[in-house]
């Protein structure tokens, strides 16, 4: 019956509250969270820092501190063991395979939608960084000021751009210090997971180390180490 019920749910175009700027995929959020474009990467084999944000908000629905919406609109069911145990919640299934198993279902996690102000309850709950593109107004007002970077011929038509990528790089700087403390400056600007998101030149090498100084571990103030180059 209960099975009935799901399908008779789904079985509707995919609900127009889901195309607007409050909620995005689980699979481009966990991409976007870094500050990366999902399209430029194979479908099966997202980077490991990726499948970390997407565990992590896994973890979050089995707590049920986040939500899951499937196009319907309708949320994915929290619900006991038993149902897992009979097939009876398959979207709960297949996120476990997700987690257990590391099978990453690009279409599967594209039918599912998280909601901006659920995300950034939860953000402030577990004292993780908002994500760059949902950040509220007072996390990204330090970038509105242009600066020495700006282009000088015509930034101001491209200002709205640059300042997103910026947020994006410093995003994703934050994350690759919370993986290694003792990276560079030099080392965190032109690291492959940077190269590969197209955020090593948002900066020059001085104007990063001046953008990221507030929140860079002591660590990497002092010297650090480099990373190990990537071929």
């Amino acid at each position: 019956m209960l099975g009935w019920i799901f399908k008779r749910q789904d079985a509707v175009p995919k609900s127009a509250f889901l195309n607007t700027a409050d909620f995005e995929t689980l699979w481009a959020a966990s991409f976007r969270w870094l500050g990366i474009d999902p399209q430029n990467f194979d479908a099966a084999e997202p980077p490991d820092q990726v499948k970390q944000i997407t565990f992590r908000l896994i973890r979050g629905f089995y707590t049920g501190d986040v939500q899951f919406r499937r196009q319907s609109g309708y949320k994915v069911p929290y619900d006991p063991m038993i149902f897992f145990v009979m097939d009876l919640n398959p979207w709960r299934k297949q996120l476990w395979e997700c987690q257990a198993k590391g099978r990453f279902d690009k279409a599967f996690l594209s039918s599912l939608y998280i909601e901006r102000s659920n995300i950034l309850s939860w953000c402030e709950k577990v004292r993780i960084d908002f994500p760059s593109f949902w950040a509220p107004a007072e996390a990204t007002a330090a970038l509105s000021a242009p600066d020495e970077d700006d282009d000088k011929d015509g930034w101001y038509e491209r200002l709205t751009e640059q300042r997103r990528r910026k947020v994006a790089c410093l995003e994703l700087a934050r994350h690759l210090w919370k993986q290694d403390r003792n990276l560079l400056y030099e080392a965190v600007r032109t690291h492959a997971l940077m190269k590969e998101a197209g955020l090593h030149s948002v900066f020059t090498a001085d104007a990063f180390k001046k953008w990221s100084r507030d929140f860079a571990p002591d660590q990497a103030k002092q010297g650090g180490r480099r990373a190990q180059t990537s071929t």
